[in-house]
This record gives C-alpha cells, structure tokens and sequence, in this order.
C-alpha cells in the first residue's frame, strides 16, 4: 500500500502482483507495510479512515476520476460510453467516472438497482449528481425483465465504444443474481461486437466463471494477492488512501469483537482478574469493573489481610489468604481458571519475590490450559526465564498463549533488560537501512521484545504501540491526564475483557484465526477505547483534572461511539 504522494505511476499487472519496496526497511516493519490481508480487513481500513477524517466521499471521487482518466488514455477517441453500475462502492466509483467522462464523450448510465436500494450513502450522493447531469443519460433498470429489454435495444445499436463495468466490487460472493446477471451479459455482447470494456477494480463476477471479460481493469491503491490464483490485465492507480491506516488502531477493531448485539448469557466470556497486595488493594477492582463491561463474568482476587475494600456486587470476589500471592495460593485458582476465557494478572500484585516465584510458576498452568493472558504491572517482572532452582518449575519452559504484556515505558525498559534486547538503536538501523520515523524505530524495538517474549506487547505511552512478532499498530486517542493511577489497570482490565469476548466466539479455535492474531486485536482495541474514554472524561472536567474512575465511567460512552460508528 501506498500513499499518494509515494506510489508509483499508473503500471500495467497482468498476473504480477507488483514488486515490493526494495528499500531496506529496519528491524521487521517491512513485514506490516503490507496490503490488506482480506476484503473485510479493506472495509476495517475505510472505517478507520474516517474515523481519522479521511472522507470515503473523497476516496470514490479520487477512484472515479481515476478510471475515466484510464480510459481516457486508453482510448482517447471513444465518443460513446456506457457506464453500468451496481448498488454499492464499485457502483459509485462507476457513477464518478460516468460525470468524469461526460465531459469529453457521450455516456450513458445503466443503474441495475433501485436508486433507493443505493448504499452506502456516498453512492446515492454520486447517483443524485449523475441523475441531475444535463451531460450524463441515465436508465434505471432494477430488476431482470428491465436489463433483458436494454439488452434488446443494445442489440439492434452500434455498439458503444467504451463499457465501463462498475456492477460488483471484491465483496460480493457467489453467482451474480438478477439484474447484474443480465448485465454481465450485456456487456460481454457488447465487448463481442468491439466495445473495449474497463471493469472499476475487477471483473463483476470475478471469479465465477459466469463473469464480464474485461480488457482492463483498475485497481486501487494496492494490487490483491487473490487475483494471482485466476489473474487478468489490471492497471494499480493511486487514490490519496492514507498509508498509516494499515498501522492506527480504529473503531474497527472494536467493532469486530463487540459486533453481537444480541447474545445468551456466558456468550461475552469470562475474565478473572489476579491482582492486588496489602499495599495496592484497589487496583484489581479497576482492572475487574473495567473487564466487566464487556464480559458476563469477571472473578477478582481479595487478600484477606489487605485493607478491605468493597467488592461490587457485579463482581465475584475469589478470597484468598494472606496479604499477597504466593505459589501457597495456587491451587486456590482452580475454579477461576476453570471457567475462565482471559485471565488478568498483575494489578496490584507487587514485587514481593514469593509473588514473583508464585507467578513464574503459574504461567504454565495457564500454557496447558490454553487461556489467554494479560500481564500487567510487576507481573511483567515475572515474565522472563526463572532464575534460580528455586523459583523454577518441572514445566517452567512453558508460557501462556496467547498473552499481551502492558508495560509502560519504565516497566519496558526493565523487561527488555530480563529478556537480553539490545539498545532501541542497534535494533532500528540494521546495515543498510534507511533513517527510520522515531515512531517506526520505537515500533522495531517493541516487535522485537514481542518475538522474545513469545506475546504481544501494548507499550504504554503518549502513542501507545501495539507489536506481535510479525505486525505492528499505533493508537493516538488519549489524554495527558491519563497519567494518572489506575487507568493502566483500566487498560488491563479492558484488554482481558476484549480477549474473553473473542475466545468465547471461537477466535482462538477458528480455522485461519490465530491466537496471535486475536490478542493483537484485543490490545488494539482496548488502547483505542482507553484513550477514548480519557478524552471524554478530560471534556467533561474541563482539562486533565480526572481519576481512573472518571475514566471507568467514560468507558461505556466511548465503547458506544466507537461500537456504532459507521
């Protein structure tokens, strides 16, 4: 993926997926400057896009001007020009390049959908102004009987020039159904009779065979990696789409893992929350509530001897004795690790070295039980091999997975000193690397803690950035007052709600869905919603002058916004 201002002229694939950049990118970003794995992850990226401003109005007028400037070029004497469009982006691109054409040529529009079956809304915006063009015809043909009688009185015409084939974008599936099918026909006749056909992103119908036979298509942004099984001529223009998007945390991924609306009880998941110590009593309660709005179920850790806080009654406490952790306790977690989906640990917990040891050893209870994990806090402390036989374990190699480590800068810097990670520098400018953006240089350290910690990291900070061993993200919502105690076990607790709500719809088992890949998604998220939800808590006290638990009850607004944007 490219943005407009660094890709490359308009170049011809013909099975060619394209060269990747030459460039000697540092550390593994090279690995995340990629091109959208699948269409729903393009329709994620638009999403994003305009959360971030980048209008999809703006985008389809870009694609538009670019397919009639194609044409334009290929056949630079077509006088007549026929524009068939669908009902959905790849219609509307069509519609834009129909009012670009016009300007030079006789078009005619060939709408095979009701104009109040248009969507999203920026296709019918581009249909009102084909529609109200004295320089553009336009026929509306809805259903079969329609397309079969325009394809009776193309017969006995000259054939157009041109056809521009703008009736299915790359997410439709299956045999086109009437009136596109019909016009698939039409415009396969027509190319028959010498019309030169121009498909906006690929062939309708693509890859069934009963598909339009384009002598071109074009291609935005990226050329696809699918079109390699069954390729066909296509040229890759670019249309101003932003690069970053394929690294900024969005409302998408909140969406792809609270998009249920309607669910059982136990469907959300469940979370246990593992925190808490004389000193830091309240820590696991903010972690918890925070975990509970998104999960039915969430079990919190109470030390007996800690100062006693109330429990809400939402929440399930799990007492334990003592006034901290320690591998005493155990066995004690065996209900709670039973039936939970993500477990949070750390909140609170300290760095007493009978907590540490405790914890080294409950991370493989954890790995043979396959429950994904948060780590947080100074549990991170424990993270790193067992130094000594005594805090070592018969199974101490094992690690939970998936797992997410949420340090912050001061809790980085001591974990990547355990795990043996070279300075920032000797990771962000291999030889022959180009000078990398500080941001892209801190994201090569944190892939590189990511892969040597076998877990995704959430690095903590004004930018917080999100790393697996193969990927990479950045988040930019948040608020300077969220420095203060407590919103990074909100964070923990969000992450592990996030998690749970993922493994109890199957991500963790789904053929193609990665572990990696949901806890990745789960940190992203809840960074995005986290410094959402501080942004409404500073707009509502007039400034950075909020607690955690100001953020706690901004929470639930921002999850809306962020749930229902569109």
């Amino acid at each position: 993926m490219a943005s407009s201002e660094n890709e490359m002229p308009p170049s011809d694939r013909t099975g060619d997926a394209g060269r990747k950049d030459e460039r000697e990118l540092p550390c593994d970003v090279r690995a995340a400057f990629r091109r959208p794995r699948s269409v729903s992850e393009v329709a994620e990226w638009d999403l994003n896009a305009k959360w971030f401003g980048v209008s999809p109005l703006v985008l389809m007028e870009n694609a538009g001007a670019a397919v009639a400037q194609v044409v334009r070029e290929r056949r630079p004497k077509a006088r007549r020009i026929a524009v068939f469009a669908g009902s959905g982006g790849n219609g509307g691109d069509g519609l834009v390049a129909a009012r670009h054409l016009s300007a030079w040529a006789e078009v005619d529009v060939y709408l095979c959908a009701s104009p109040d079956r248009l969507r999203p809304e920026d296709v019918r915006v581009n249909w009102e102004l084909v529609w109200n063009s004295p320089f553009v015809r336009t026929h509306v043909c809805p259903r079969a009987e329609d397309a079969r009688e325009i394809a009776r009185r193309l017969d006995a015409e000259e054939a157009y020039d041109v056809v521009v084939d703008a009736l299915l974008g790359a997410g439709s599936r299956g045999e086109p159904r009437e009136p596109v099918r019909t016009a698939i026909e039409v415009i396969r006749e027509q190319r028959r009779r010498g019309a030169f056909v121009v498909s906006v992103d690929l062939p309708s119908g693509y890859p069934e065979a009963r598909r339009v036979e384009a002598d071109l298509a074009v291609t935005f942004a990226w050329d696809k990696d699918a079109y390699e099984k069954d390729p066909f001529p296509r040229v890759v223009v670019p249309i101003g789409y932003p690069l970053d998007v394929a690294f900024r945390a969005g409302p998408a991924d909140v969406r792809a893992l609270v998009a249920q609306p309607w669910t059982r009880k136990g469907e959300r998941g469940s979370v246990f929350v593992l925190g808490g110590s004389a000193r830091y009593p309240g820590a696991p309660l903010l972690a918890a509530r925070a975990a509970h709005l998104l999960a039915d179920l969430v079990t919190v850790s109470v030390f007996a001897e800690a100062p006693n806080f109330p429990v809400p009654h939402e929440l399930i406490p799990l007492r334990l004795p003592g006034k901290r952790f320690t591998r005493d306790h155990l066995p004690a977690l065996e209900e709670a690790l039973r039936r939970a989906h993500a477990v949070v640990v750390g909140p609170g917990l300290g760095r007493h070295p009978e907590t540490i040891c405790a914890l080294r050893r409950l991370w493989p209870l954890l790995a043979e039980r396959g429950i994904p994990v948060v780590v947080d806090a100074d549990a991170l402390l424990a993270w790193s091999r067992p130094r000594s036989p005594g805090e070592a374990s018969p199974k101490a190699h094992l690690r939970p997975f998936p797992a997410v480590l949420t340090p912050h800068a001061g809790e980085f810097r001591r974990l990547a000193a355990l795990l043996g990670l070279p300075p920032q520098e000797d990771i962000a400018q291999g030889e022959g690397a180009f000078s990398a953006p500080p941001l892209v240089a801190e994201a090569c350290t944190v892939i590189e803690l990511a892969r040597r910690a076998r877990a995704v990291v959430l690095r903590k900070g004004p930018v917080d950035v999100v790393a697996a061993s193969d990927r990479w993200a950045y988040n930019t919502t948040g608020d300077p007052g969220m420095t203060t105690a407590g919103t990074g076990d909100v964070l923990a607790g969000l992450v592990g709600g996030f998690l749970a709500r993922g493994a109890a719809q199957g991500l963790l088992s789904t053929p193609g869905k990665d572990g990696e890949g949901l806890a990745f998604r789960a940190a992203k998220a809840a960074a995005f919603v986290n410094g959402l939800a501080g942004e409404i808590a500073a707009g509502e006290r007039g400034g950075p002058w909020y607690t955690a638990d100001d953020v706690l009850r901004s929470l639930p607004v921002a999850l809306r916004r962020a749930a229902e944007f569109a």
